[in-house]
């Protein structure tokens, strides 16, 4: 038997794809060549996310966060190309790599502190093997770093310094 295209062969999607195969006997006294085609139409993969990097809370004006996951499709291709990442209009992409994960450090410095979580979502657009895929499954919290003491107490008093201390670490990176 030969097949056309090869068995094993993963089709790309795409309507009305010609599958052939022909029988060639060694016993041509007994047996005749035979072919047989059939049209196939293939659709686009699904994709899906998993492995997403958790929600997470951090302070306003942090520098960045590492965000991660994979993307696997309904079959066992692994959809090229890369995935956007957008918190709060900010929108940075991810290389997907052979094995289907991805990653980046988001830089955060510019997103407003918020008593509301920002959805952080992850973007895959369409190709011709692939449909577009979408997840806003995990969030970023940026919150407000609070001053709980200040020394010494500047009323009326001149001071040559000032210390201050926050509820929570700042980041002095940006």
């Amino acid at each position: 038997f030969t097949y056309t295209p090869a068995a094993g062969t993963v089709l790309g999607a795409g309507n009305n794809q010609t599958l052939s195969v022909t029988f060639t006997p060694t016993d041509t006294t007994d047996y005749a060549a035979a072919t047989a085609t059939a049209p196939i139409s293939v659709v686009p993969a699904t994709p899906s996310f998993m492995g997403l990097t958790p929600s997470q809370s951090i302070l306003y004006g942090a520098g960045s966060i590492s965000l991660a996951g994979t993307i696997t499709g309904n079959t066992s291709a692994i959809p090229p190309g890369s995935v956007s990442i957008t918190i709060d209009g900010a929108t940075q992409t991810a290389a997907v790599q052979t094995n289907g994960t991805f990653s980046t450090t988001f830089h955060t410095h510019a997103i407003p502190a918020s008593t509301t979580p920002y959805a952080i979502t992850y973007s895959y657009a369409a190709t011709s093997d692939f449909q577009a895929a979408s997840d806003s499954s995990t969030s970023l919290l940026v919150i407000t770093a609070n001053i709980t003491a200040v020394s010494p107490n500047p009323r009326n008093t001149t001071v040559s310094q000032i210390a201050l201390s926050f509820s929570s670490p700042i980041s002095t990176t940006v």
